[in-house]
């Protein structure tokens, strides 16, 4: 029993100094983040996606800029507020459509309005 006494002898301090740490290496990554960075750092992409052949709008579509996406609506359109500045990949995604993928360039304080057409992919027959 005299071994488990000093193991907790010498544990304890370290268990009472852990959260303190985390608080610490916590603290210093928010305190790096650039606050600089608001939303006048930024601008909305919107648009329709179509069928390429039809013209008939895509719903559920997914629209992607860097991590954020949204999908969309009934009548093929969808907005992508608080995009940051330069340049992106925007990429549009539906099943039984060939993928969407091309660079966009995005100004600040301006919405980039965008019509993407979709070819439907190929049909595999396996046989």
């Amino acid at each position: 029993m005299g071994n488990g006494v000093k193991i907790f002898k010498y544990c304890l301090p370290a268990l009472l100094i852990l959260p303190f740490l985390a608080y610490v290496a916590f603290t210093h990554l928010d305190s790096s983040v650039d606050r600089s960075y608001t939303k006048t750092n930024t601008a909305s992409v919107s648009g329709t996606v179509v069928d390429s052949r039809s013209g008939m709008p895509l719903k559920d579509t997914t629209v992607i800029i860097d991590d954020v996406s949204i999908s969309t609506d009934s009548n093929g359109k969808f907005t992508l507020d608080g995009v940051g500045l330069g340049k992106h990949v925007i990429r549009a995604l539906n099943l039984g459509y060939e993928n969407h993928i091309r660079s966009i360039s995005v100004s600040e304080g301006k919405t980039l309005s965008l019509d993407i057409s979709m070819n439907a992919a190929p049909e595999i027959t396996i046989r």
